[in-house]
């Protein structure tokens, strides 16, 4: 009622501060998310589909948790797609990239990087044709049959161990989805590959005829996890990983990290034909 009043009997002077006052509330009521905006750091990624690939929704479910988990601790991520080799080597200097995603552990690795808690822990299995008799327990199990790998995996240690030492009779490729091509034409007997990955690039490679054709050995070749990695040569790479584990934290008692796995194992983070753009 006062302010209604004090409008009535306004002079040129008091209006002038009263547009002054609007302008001025508008100006901090704008400038509230500018205030809250995230710092943005830069990380590079590939193709590991449905985990990790531009064409993939959200970048594929562990850059969903990745950018998810940061937000919640007001960090944005910008990602970049690289061949897995060079993804690494950008991330090195800690300049243009803070780190990548998603790696497992090894100790090369870990001279130039450090570690985040894991974003997600998978294990590999065999996959091969319905109408293969497979079974296997030990290594030496292996031995008859005809293996596909894609160059530069690594896969598990003892497997990859037999694979140095020549024990397989082994076909190296440079794509996953040339291995199930293979599989189907039964140029090879076995094929191992992360079993939700396999599963996704199987849906997104062939017919569902031809998928039918093609099961996976139930039992489990190794076991590990996959982490952010953040430079050693990045100033702040200790805060970074503090921050990161913090909000991978929050993310769990959410309950949507729970979803997020869910949604992966149903096919919601396959591979579309163009490349996953998120709008700002």
């Amino acid at each position: 009622m006062a302010l209604e009043m004090w409008l009535r009997v306004a002079t040129p002077q008091r209006s002038s501060l009263l547009s002054a006052f609007l302008v001025f509330i508008v100006v901090y009521l704008l400038s509230i998310p500018t205030a809250r905006a995230e710092e943005t750091i830069h990380i590079t990624n590939g193709e590991w589909e449905p985990y990790l690939s531009e064409y993939c929704p959200h970048y594929g479910l562990y850059s969903h948790i990745v950018t998810e988990s940061f937000l919640l601790v007001g960090i944005k991520v910008k990602y970049d797609f690289f061949p897995w080799g060079r993804a690494l080597l950008e991330a090195q200097d800690g300049e243009n990239y803070q780190g990548s995603i998603a790696w497992s552990h090894n100790e090369a690795r870990a001279k130039l990087f450090e570690y985040s808690d894991a974003v997600a822990t998978r294990f590999n299995v065999f996959f091969h044709r319905k109408e293969l008799v497979f079974d296997w327990n030990t290594m030496k199990d292996i031995e008859p049959y005809r293996v596909g790998v894609t160059r530069g995996y690594y896969y598990e240690t003892e497997f990859n161990a037999a694979l140095d030492k020549g024990r397989f009779k082994v076909n190296v490729v440079t794509q996953d989805e040339q291995n199930i091509q293979m599989l189907l034409l039964n140029r090879i007997d076995i094929w191992p590959n992360e079993v939700v990955v396999g599963r996704a690039q199987i849906r997104n490679t062939l017919t569902s005829e031809q998928a039918a054709l093609l099961t996976y050995h139930p039992k489990r070749l190794g076991k590990g996890g996959y982490h952010l990695i953040v430079a050693k040569n990045y100033s702040g790479r200790k805060s970074l990983i503090v921050r990161f584990n913090k909000g991978l934290k929050q993310l769990k008692a959410s309950g949507r990290y729970d979803k997020y796995m869910t949604d992966a194992e149903r096919g919601k983070y396959d591979k579309g034909k163009a490349k996953w753009t998120p709008i700002d």
